[in-house]
């Protein structure tokens, strides 16, 4: 064997020499030792945890909808005879009663129509009552007064038709409300069906939106439910309507709650603003209340993920005569912009780990901190 090794050239002696040189050095453990001892003297130390203390609280299941507030009066007036407009009476934002006038046409040629009209009734009025004294003589033929009958009939409905063309140059406001539109101008010339005026009643407004089929029997009529508006301003309402019929597009259903402000809050409710709606569907009967109606509302800071895959949170939970980190599951019921409601606690309530949850293991010993953070808690609603 040596006489080979001195055999081979220089290049391939050194590369044999360094390959045994480190088979050597691995077979005696000095890269991996299997032990090694710590020689600082120093023993693990306990992590410094912040916990707060939640409850759990009843809970009534809601369902969360996008909706938007909507007048329950609202009318387009449009133009029903064609002409140039004479007079624009009203702005937006003017409040008008039922019967206001708001937009003025030019008569043009429409009132000696009129006149006409009345005219040939009042003549045809005459011929007539002449017409049935003669025939009481027998001094004119039946035929000749059935005649005079569809004469006068004919002019009456035409001075009718005259009378209502010129009342339909005066537009009037359909309900009491406030102005929300004039689309028109001093001089336009308007054709029939044209919009002249749009109003909003101003004594109800609603709330209206699409749920899902699944909720749909949930829903109960007469309920309280509240929404938050695109601009952060919170109002209530009362379920006043669910439809039987879906939406053959979405297979939603509509929905319709009547809003009211609440005691503090004066200000006029805008309509056509989307608003996020809350629509209670759990029982809310006062008494004792099962404990799977029981929720607790966290931080979204505080979920972790189980070694299993499931979702819950870390609670500090006293072993003996020492605190350790435990992994409790719970069930995602809602996430709101203040919290998350979970359930999953236990009623009694429980110390949950607040910050660096995810870095611990279940079991280990902890010093949880106090006074504990602020609870996200409140009513179920938020």
């Amino acid at each position: 064997m040596l006489a080979w090794f001195r055999r081979q050239d220089i290049s391939v002696q050194v590369v044999l020499g360094l390959v045994a040189a480190l088979a050597l050095w691995l077979g005696s453990g000095a890269v991996f030792p299997a032990h090694r001892a710590d020689t600082t003297g120093r023993t693990p130390t306990t992590p410094t945890v912040p916990v707060a203390r939640i409850t759990p609280e009843p809970y009534a299941r809601v369902v969360e909808i996008n909706g938007a507030t909507q007048a329950d009066d609202k009318a387009q007036v449009a133009a029903e005879v064609s002409g140039q407009v004479h007079r624009v009476l009203a702005k937006p934002g003017d409040h008008v009663a039922r019967g206001d006038l708001l937009v003025e046409l030019e008569l043009g040629d429409r009132a000696a129509q009129a006149a006409a009209a009345e005219a040939n009734l009042a003549s045809a009025a005459k011929l007539l009552a002449s017409a049935e004294e003669l025939a009481k003589e027998g001094y004119i033929a039946d035929v000749r007064l059935t005649e005079r009958r569809a004469q006068y009939k004919a002019a009456q409905q035409q001075a009718q038709l005259m009378r209502k063309m010129l009342a339909d140059t005066k537009i009037v406001a359909p309900l009491e409300g406030h102005v929300e539109a004039i689309p028109v101008r001093t001089g336009d010339y308007v054709n029939i069906g044209a919009p002249v005026a749009t109003v909003v009643g101003g004594h109800a407004v609603l709330l209206v939106g699409d749920v899902a089929q699944e909720d749909r029997d949930a829903l109960e009529v007469g309920r309280t439910v509240s929404a938050t508006l695109a601009n952060g301003r919170t109002l209530d309402a009362t379920l006043r309507f669910v439809a039987n019929d879906a939406n053959p597009a979405t297979r939603t259903f509509r929905v319709e709650a009547d809003l009211f402000p609440r005691d503090s809050d004066t200000a006029p409710i805008p309509t056509g603003m989307t608003a996020k709606i809350v629509l209670p569907v759990g029982d809310t009967t006062a008494g004792p209340v099962a404990m799977n109606s029981y929720a607790a509302r966290i931080e979204h800071a505080w979920l972790v993920l189980g070694d299993d895959g499931r979702v819950g949170v870390m609670a500090a939970v006293i072993s003996g005569t020492t605190t350790v980190a435990r992994f409790v599951p719970v069930t995602l019921l809602r996430d709101t912009t203040r919290g998350l409601w979970v359930r999953g606690l236990d009623t009694a309530g429980a110390s949950l780990i607040t910050q660096g949850a995810s870095t611990l293991a279940p079991g280990t010993v902890i010093s949880p901190t106090t006074p504990a953070p602020a609870s996200p808690g409140g009513g179920s609603r938020g």
